[in-house]
């Protein structure tokens, strides 16, 4: 009997390891389980991106098929519009569209809080921008709207501290050539970016709306010393004031067709390389408003009413002075505009010379 019972208890013992090691067993596999199910490159993961694909190439197939449509009835003339199109999107049974807006690119929003922008070409891209929080800026109520005054304290103090690398190199310019010197200064320009997108990602994407009020004036200096990687300024914007984007700015401006004044060195020295104005219908631009660009290349016209800035005291009236790349380069001009580009001056422009490219 003793034999019998220590045999019982030897048994139980082997059968409760071999259950202690079949439940680690089975929270291992269990594991592994439920990571292949919910990790990152789990099956249910996968499973959720392919639907989220599905339904980003069913919404951009959507855009493409109306603004095809358009092209079509149009002759391929072009001519669409952002109310053009959400129509269209409508028309075509879509009634998962929260807004149509802009121009080259129109900007397509869905209900599922994803957009789309497509240009003039129907070229369609995920539209992923950050729009800067309004309370990252100061800002005072004018006639119309809004108009952005400055930033907040705390990201003035940043562009403060910045500005002492500034005045650091404008200390040590004797013997410096100018070449060299706007190189230090547009390096200096690129690495600033660089720190503000990181502590405040879409910055420069103004918002259209401040205290549910249209931003109408972007104010003086308000993005002085402060370049950014991107820039959008909305479409609700129709004054740019002096100073506005001075040694700020973003490579790719595009001045929306709201826009109808542009102060004068409103971006002076900012790091602009391509430049766009949408409107198709008048603007009036100040005096060396793209002065010192240096990295300027192309500019492109929807429109031939370009009304130019008074003269200042040495006489000069140009909007691009002292854009190097841009002289010879390439100004586009709408069609049918030839004779009203060729009437302006090249002191106007500000240029020596610029090659004209004229859109069929």
């Amino acid at each position: 009997m003793k034999q019998n019972i220590e045999i019982e208890k030897h048994s139980n013992g082997i059968t409760l390891i071999a259950l202690v090691i079949t439940i680690i067993v089975l929270l291992i596999l269990a594991g592994v389980t439920i990571a292949t199910l919910t990790g990152e490159n789990g099956i249910l993961n996968k499973v959720s991106e392919a639907s989220e694909q599905t339904k980003i190439g069913d919404e951009k197939e959507a855009i493409g098929i109306a603004y095809n449509g358009l092209m079509t009835e149009n002759q391929g003339r072009g001519g669409i519009t952002a109310e053009k199109l959400k129509e269209e999107l409508i028309r075509n049974g879509r009634t998962d569209i929260k807004d149509v807006t802009g121009e080259n690119p129109i900007t397509v929003a869905f209900n599922s809080g994803r957009k789309y922008d497509i240009d003039n070409n129907g070229i369609i891209t995920e539209n992923n921008k950050v729009i800067g929080d309004e309370n990252w800026y100061t800002w005072e109520e004018v006639e119309n709207g809004i108009r952005i005054t400055g930033f907040n304290d705390e990201i003035t103090e940043l562009k403060t501290q910045k500005s002492q690398e500034y005045v650091e190199i404008m200390n040590n310019i004797e013997g410096m050539s100018d070449e060299e010197l706007y190189e230090l200064l547009f390096d200096l320009m690129e690495s600033i970016s660089e720190e503000i997108e990181t502590k405040y990602p879409g910055i420069g994407n103004i918002p259209s709306q401040i205290d549910g009020k249209n931003v109408t004036e972007i104010g003086e200096y308000v993005f002085m010393l402060m370049p950014v990687k991107e820039l959008t300024i909305p479409n609700t914007v129709t004054n740019i004031q002096p100073w506005a984007f001075i040694m700020g700015g973003a490579k790719e401006v595009i001045i929306p067709s709201s826009v109808k004044t542009i102060g004068a060195g409103a971006f002076q020295m900012s790091i602009v390389e391509n430049l766009t104005f949408s409107t198709t219908e008048s603007i009036e631009i100040g005096v060396r408003a793209f002065n010192s660009c240096i990295n300027l290349e192309k500019v492109n016209f929807k429109t031939s009413n370009v009304t130019f800035g008074e003269r200042v005291d040495d006489g000069n009236i140009g909007i691009f002075d002292d854009c190097p790349k841009l002289v010879g380069n390439t100004i586009q001009i709408p069609q049918g505009s030839r004779q009203n580009f060729e009437n302006y001056t090249l002191t106007q422009w500000g240029l020596l010379s610029y090659n004209a490219f004229y859109e069929e």
